[in-house]
């Protein structure tokens, strides 16, 4: 897939690798039990990309360790660079208060203007030995822990979870929201072209954005119906429609049939995922459909990272 990625986008163009750890443990014959999977991030072109830095909350234990210092008024807080990696002209490299960031290989994390602003609003803290100043954070300000590119906090969805609708390839609703969260802001598109049981439409639509989902069989597209009828209410059914069915051979299409289905109350059932397995077949040699937001066909959104 990376290679594949790297000729259709460039190789220049790659931004991330995230790995989701997506079970616990487990015992393989032979070998190291496999526990993730991996997310590949592209830019169309490098730095014009849609990017929302996404945080978790704080845990307890990094508090504890972080935010060890008291203020007089009893507010919580810690120490953080100023300075940066590599030299660099211009504001951001400027002496400042008797220290020449250059000379250390650093240079400002912000320019001296914003650091004087900083200092007025009391947030920088000045050693008593002359050392390098620091950046005030105090802990009721913290946005949260940055998300790197190793993904805990997400587990999979069990054979209990309330989301799950039976589809065996079914990913958790909170790992899409991340995704389309960080890479896409509210009125752009999202595109799916194997949208399978609809969580990245499902995602796209709980976070404001336009979206197409594609997918080749009758099954997929009836299930992520079902699926926004049931979360968004009935209204839901006027804000998409099926589009591009288009028979690839000789038959009516296959039956959806009954699925059990109901994300609110966690119940699918094996009857569910059997009903999948032989629709699914049956409906991949017959017909290629795609499920849209209306507000998707109206105008063109702005593209964001894939």
């Amino acid at each position: 897939m990376k290679l594949l990625l790297d000729a259709v986008f460039g190789p220049e163009e790659f931004l991330s690798e995230v790995i989701w750890k997506r079970t616990g443990t487990h015992s393989s014959a032979k070998r190291w039990g496999p526990v993730h999977d991996v997310l590949l991030m592209y830019a169309k072109k490098r730095g014009s990309q849609v990017w929302n830095r996404p945080y978790v909350p704080l845990g307890a234990e990094h508090r504890r360790r972080h935010y060890s210092q008291t203020d007089a008024a009893g507010r919580v807080y810690t120490h953080g660079e100023l300075t940066a990696p590599g030299v660099r002209n211009g504001r951001s490299g400027a002496v400042w208060r008797g220290h020449d960031v250059t000379a250390i290989g650093r240079h400002w994390m912000t320019t001296v203007e914003r650091l004087d602003d900083l200092d007025t609003a009391g947030l920088i803290y000045f050693p008593k030995d002359g050392g390098w100043p620091r950046l005030i954070r105090y802990e009721e300000d913290s946005k949260g822990r940055a998300l790197g590119d190793v993904w805990e906090d997400i587990p999979p969805i069990n054979m209990q979870a309330r989301e799950r609708l039976g589809y065996p390839t079914q990913k958790p609703i909170a790992l899409l929201e991340r995704i389309v969260a960080a890479s896409s802001n509210p009125g752009d598109v999202i595109l799916d072209p194997f949208c399978g049981c609809g969580t990245t439409i499902d995602a796209a639509q709980a976070l404001d954005r336009k979206w197409i989902g594609i997918d080749v069989t009758h099954l997929s597209i009836g299930l992520i119906k079902h699926r926004l009828v049931d979360r968004y209410g009935p209204a839901i059914a006027t804000a998409y429609r099926v589009i591009g069915n288009r028979p690839m051979s000789k038959g009516p299409p296959p039956s959806l049939g009954k699925i059990p289905f109901s994300s609110r109350r966690g119940r699918s059932g094996s009857s569910a995922l059997g009903s999948l397995g032989a629709t699914r077949r049956a409906a991949t040699r017959e017909s290629t459909v795609a499920c849209t937001s209306t507000r998707a066909t109206e105008r063109p959104g702005r593209s964001s990272s894939a």
